[in-house]
């Protein structure tokens, strides 16, 4: 009687153990791009950076007629708001933000106000061109200011009165200037600004 040696365990081919290495390799791989694909960067809020030299953007569209300007201008007249609002309006409409930074003790920052921004002429037509935010310095009556006056006053450099600034919600460009230089000037100020931020 002639003995059979036990069976042997069959020897694993090479397609074997490349089959036992490629599909661990595979998962992580499936998954090391599936959290590639997966990843969306950062997005970044809403920043502010006052630029260099603001570049007014030339238009290669022909003027409105006057009754287009009449009807935009009827659209998007502004009343004083929130700076919140109108940075929201802002970047709704394409309009500017004009912040009047002020004080009820500065006797420039009154005369202002009466001979531009009290004048129904003028207001109006402040109100057609931006969107107009009034920021009061409260420090010399309460002895402090508000958190968002305090915010905006450091984020706009606003370190004396009266300070105007006019920034676009959407370009995020604006211009600035301190002082009042009556209001003819302060006029063609807020007309200019408000063309170079779009």
């Amino acid at each position: 009687m002639s003995q059979t040696p036990p069976p042997q365990p069959p020897n694993p081919s090479a397609a074997y153990l490349l089959l036992l290495l490629c599909i661990p390799l595979g998962l992580f791989g499936g998954w090391a791009i599936g959290q590639l694909t997966a990843w969306n960067p950062p997005v970044p809020g809403p920043s502010y950076r006052p630029p260099a030299a603001p570049q007014p953007v030339e238009s290669a569209t022909p003027p409105p007629s006057k009754r287009t300007q009449h009807a935009a201008r009827t659209s998007y007249h502004s009343e004083w708001t929130s700076f919140e609002a109108a940075m929201t309006e802002s970047k709704r409409t394409g309009k500017p933000v004009m912040i009047d930074f002020s004080a009820d003790w500065c006797g420039p920052c009154q005369r202002l106000k009466a001979e531009v921004f009290e004048r129904t002429d003028l207001a109006a037509q402040v109100q057609d061109i931006v969107i107009p935010v009034s920021i009061v310095d409260r420090v010399q009556e309460r002895g402090f200011n508000s958190e968002e006056t305090v915010y905006l006053q450091d984020r706009f450099t606003a370190n004396g009165f009266p300070t105007l600034i006019v920034v676009s919600g959407r370009t995020g460009l604006m211009t600035r200037t301190q002082g009042f230089a009556g209001p003819g000037a302060t006029m063609a100020w807020i007309r200019e600004s408000a063309r170079m931020v779009r």
